[in-house]
């Protein structure tokens, strides 16, 4: 389709891709949480001995401190030429192509796995894709806006220190429920 599609069309296809991500993000943090509820009643508090390692690892990625190869799938991409292709396209969006938020995707189902509440994670992860969401309406409201962003790209290593910070903590606040260096802190 070589013409600029309408306007109405385009808030259709953009509300049906934000539909794919936030279904999506939803579905995962329902799993999650009934997934993490399972493995809880298997292994109780120990649980945190498998996810403080885990968020440790995910949190010296980040910056990348340590390099760990992770498989990739090329893909070609087509533009959506209807509004459920734009619902499908917002499904893989929402797991695999934001280099901030798929480490933030990972701890949010590993804390709601962590939690075993699926309602919780459900809606734990709604509030995500929501947020993640966010930028991409106003980026189709205000392309230029975006555009003024790039200015934040001297702080991407900060936001990532940062990130990989909140991580490492959080896998040690697991670790912390089972060996309890500090008791106060264990749940």
């Amino acid at each position: 389709m070589t013409k600029a599609r309408e306007p109405r069309q385009a808030v259709v296809f953009g509300g049906m891709f934000i539909l794919g991500l936030l279904v999506t993000h939803a579905v995962l943090g329902f799993f999650a949480g009934l997934g993490g509820q399972w493995v809880q009643g298997l292994f109780g508090r120990q649980w945190g001995l498998v996810l403080g390692p885990l968020l440790i690892v995910l949190g010296l990625m980040w910056p990348g401190w340590i390099k760990v190869p992770l498989p990739t799938i090329p893909m070609r991409a087509q533009r959506a030429a209807t509004a459920w292709g734009a619902f499908a396209l917002g499904v893989p969006f929402s797991v695999a192509v934001c280099p901030f938020c798929t480490p933030a995707l990972l701890v949010l189902l590993g804390v709601s796995a962590g939690i075993g509440s699926p309602w919780f994670g459900m809606l734990l992860l709604i509030a995500f894709a929501l947020g993640r969401a966010v930028p991409i309406i106003l980026g189709a409201v205000a392309v230029s806006w975006l555009q003024s962003l790039r200015g934040l790209a001297r702080y991407q290593k900060a936001f990532e220190i940062t990130g990989a910070i909140l991580l490492i903590l959080s896998g040690l606040y697991m670790l912390n429920a089972y060996f309890l260096f500090i008791p106060a802190l264990a749940v």
